[in-house]
């Protein structure tokens, strides 16, 4: 831990050295003209997935709403020929009350329902009917689509309402955030962007330092060089941006040159078969599903339906023996014994911890919705999110557990309740989603409201939120509303269904700064982090009941431009932008399923699928040219496991009788095929994970080791 601690001081000092340079100047003219954008030059996407099935609820703020669509009709009608300076004010003025109208979390429609406006701007991709931007995200859009002369009217109508929210604006992260987005496309909003990347890089937060970056060259973008101090912004931000923490190497890069996978040891995990109903049977994915995260001091904890397995680092060295923990959850945490239920078509439920490398927050168990039957009362139960923490190289130990009702915390000998923490997440029952995400110190968890029907302070049910809570601490600190889950249903069953399994999420990724919460049920929504504010929330094609689908349980895939999902409630997989831009937010033409099982790789040419070809499942491949074929058959009665493993030379994938090794620079050759032994009767395959220079197979019960060579 030395080392990292040293390197986090010396970037702080870097940081703070850089913020002592920049801060003279900062009291300068704010007004500037704008950049012109570049034109893309490739043709838009296109949509192609078919009807979309799909109505799913986009909460958006009413108020800015209309503010931001009566603002559209005054422009549409200036480019028709009416007064253009009284509209163009009328515009202006429009879409800045819809920024102090609605605060960070808030969305507004695409498109006006009403139809007020529509046409103003361009739709390039088709996406805006279906989609919700966050407020500046949707302003910020309406800027970057002006003419330069626009952009400076713009700059011009608020100057002097910048000049004086500047000086009023605390100099804190809520006075400078608010500046910030309030004032988009203005040389205020990037001096508040920086002074917020600023704190936030003094408070140990780097990937909030990032994203405030991000805002602000986005906002200087549009200054067209000619704030007096342009290029000295533009050094303020470079020099900022290079003394934030690189980014961590990738844990699969040491796989690049392997030719060969040997296994050095095979362990139980919890020693019970079918806990909870592991769903043997189960398509690819959609079962219950144990899983792992690897920690600073090279061990590794395993989550099962029951129980927490520790192995250090010593033990995954040795071929057999060593110190293996473990430990009933029911007993470390003093929880009822869990028993979580999955059902193939709710998307199962993939027990996926996260970690910062010292502490481990796990989902323990699944709730319950609660019913009426014959006139008495059934309750719902929620579930727990708990924190352990390793230190001095030993087992992790419990630190807090967070529920529906509140928060207790560990005193190394009991629990003691938190009195101050009632309803960390909302009135009501609530069950948390598997996947969380940590990052700068906090944890972010997307959790359902349950159905409830005997409590009369139970919330409307279904409502799904993102709630972001203090790693070390469990306090919380914001949560933004996203949806109301209707779950895939066939088309006689209604919206509700009569299942009372809800489906599961896909596990919360981080990607370039972004947030990305995919909701398998029919939206995927994006928001940054440093302070929960949306970028925006996108309907997909949802599929049919009976028809094939991912399996939904894969994380998001992404880099700086964007991002790839592919969920369990449709038929194609989206290659999606982080942010809205005036050139939309679809990347490339949806991708559909067609007799495929799961994507493995979504942002490479080819793209890469375990899939049917035939009578036979395979490792499939499909170019953008649109040719497509298969690299290896499994036999007949040989059957994928898990998460197949991508990285940029080598495909790992694991079936129910071994692990296979490919070449994607030799057009997917096999390299390597082998076998995983049995450690107990039918339980053989998993997901394949590269951990600490290691690859891991994950199964119902099993943990595979291996080497590469």
């Amino acid at each position: 831990m030395a080392p990292a601690a040293s390197h986090a001081c010396r970037a702080r000092a870097a940081w703070t050295s850089t913020r002592v340079a920049f801060r003279v100047g900062l009291l300068a003219f704010f007004a500037g003209s704008a950049l012109p954008q570049d034109a893309p030059t490739d043709p838009p996407p296109g949509l192609t997935e078919g009807a979309l099935r799909n109505d799913a609820f986009l909460p958006t703020n009413r108020e800015a709403s209309q503010a931001l669509f009566e603002g559209d009709a005054a422009w549409l009608g200036r480019r028709e020929g009416a007064g253009v300076q009284a509209t163009q004010a009328i515009a202006f003025d429009g879409w800045r009350l819809a920024l102090t109208s609605s605060v960070a979390g808030d969305a507004v429609p695409g498109l006006d329902p009403n139809g007020s406006g529509t046409g103003a701007f361009p739709d390039p991709d088709g996406t805006l009917g279906r989609r919700a931007d966050g407020v500046q995200a949707a302003v910020l859009r309406r800027l970057e689509s002006l003419e330069p002369d626009d952009r400076a009217a713009w700059r011009s109508r608020f100057a002097s309402t910048a000049l004086e929210d500047f000086a009023a604006a605390p100099r804190n992260l809520n006075g400078q955030g608010r500046l910030e987005r309030e004032l988009p496309g203005m040389r205020v909003a990037v001096v508040a962007a920086i002074a917020c990347a600023d704190l936030a890089a003094e408070s140990g937060r780097p990937v909030a330092a990032s994203v405030w970056l991000s805002r602000a060259t986005r906002h200087l973008r549009l200054l067209d060089g000619s704030a007096p101090d342009q290029a000295r912004l533009e050094a303020a931000i470079e020099q900022r941006s290079s003394a934030l923490p690189a980014p961590a190497a990738s844990p699969t890069r040491f796989l690049d040159n392997a030719t060969s996978l040997s296994v050095v040891r095979a362990d139980r995990l919890e020693f019970l078969v079918g806990v909870g109903g592991s769903m043997r049977g189960a398509e690819l994915g959609r079962g219950l599903r144990p899983g792992l995260v690897t920690l600073n001091d090279g061990s590794v904890v395993v989550q099962t339906a029951r129980s927490m397995v520790w192995l250090p680092e010593a033990t995954l060295n040795q071929v057999r023996g060593g110190r293996i923990e473990r430990r009933s959850l029911e007993d470390m945490l003093g929880v009822p014994m869990p028993r979580p239920l999955a059902l193939a078509s709710s998307g199962g439920w993939s027990i996926l911890p996260a970690t910062d490398g010292e502490r481990v927050v796990m989902v323990v168990d699944r709730g319950t919705s609660g019913r009426m039957m014959r006139g008495l009362n059934k309750a719902a139960r929620g579930n727990y999110l708990a924190c352990l923490r390793s230190q001095d190289t030993d087992c992790p130990q419990p630190e807090w557990l967070l529920s529906s009702f509140g928060i207790e915390r560990h005193n190394g000998s009991e629990w003691v309740p938190d009195e101050t923490a009632a309803e960390p997440f909302g009135s009501g029952t609530w069950e948390i989603l598997p996947g969380p995400c940590i990052a700068d110190g906090r944890i972010f968890v997307a959790a359902r409201r349950m159905h409830d029907p005997g409590n009369e302070h139970a919330g409307p049910p279904g409502e799904i939120w993102l709630c972001a809570f203090d790693l070390a601490t469990a306090e919380p600190l914001w949560r933004r509303f996203l949806t109301r889950a209707a779950d895939l249903r066939r088309d006689n069953e209604g919206r509700t269904g009569s299942n009372e399994i809800g489906t599961a999420g896909m596990p919360l990724a981080l990607i370039g700064g972004a947030l990305i919460v995919g909701t398998n049920v029919g939206l995927v929504t994006v928001l940054d982090p440093a302070d929960g504010r949306l970028s925006h929330a996108f309907r997909y094609r949802r599929r049919p009941f009976e028809a094939p689908g991912w399996p939904g349980s894969r994380a998001p895939e992404g880099n700086a431009d964007g991002f790839v999902i592919a969920p369990f409630d449709s038929d194609h997989a989206y290659h999606l932008a982080l942010t809205p831009t005036a050139a939309g937010v679809l990347l490339d033409r949806p991708l559909p399923i067609r007799a495929d099982l799961d994507l493995v790789d979504g942002l490479s040419d080819p793209k890469l699928f375990l899939g049917r070809d035939g009578r036979n499942l395979a490792l499939r491949w499909r170019a953008n040219s649109g040719a497509s074929g298969s690299a290896m058959y499994l036999g007949v009665q040989e059957t994928f496991q898990g998460r197949a493993l991508g990285t940029q030379r080598r495909v790992l994938t694991s079936s129910d009788q071994r692990i296979y090794l490919f070449d994607r620079d030799a057009q997917l050759e096999l390299l390597h095929a082998e076998p995983l032994v049995a450690v107990q009767s039918g339980d053989r395959g998993g997901d394949v994970i590269a951990a600490d220079g290691r690859v891991l197979v994950l199964g119902d019960d099993t943990l595979w080791v291996l080497n590469a060579r």
